[in-house]
């Protein structure tokens, strides 16, 4: 129906955009940037938020941050 349409289309975006600021996370990352990259990897979980991988990436920018406490956390609830 044109209903169900419009929420596929909808969801298809948000993850689209989601994983755009995802490529943006990995990119700020590979340039030593980490606080960017947690900033987009946030945004990311924002638009996908059941994606595991995202969330261990946080964790890996948190990480890089040397913020371990929070990282083992992230972490922990992933696993």
């Amino acid at each position: 129906s044109p209903e169900q349409s419009t929420e596929v289309t909808q969801e298809t975006t948000a993850t689209a955009e989601g994983y755009a600021h995802f490529d943006a996370a990995r990119a700020s990352f590979a340039k030593g940037d980490y606080s960017q990259a947690l900033q987009s990897t946030e945004k990311a979980i924002q638009a996908v938020p059941n994606d595991p991988v995202l969330h261990e990436f946080g964790a890996l920018c948190l990480f890089a941050q040397g913020d371990y406490k929070r990282a083992a956390a992230v972490l922990n609830a992933v696993l």
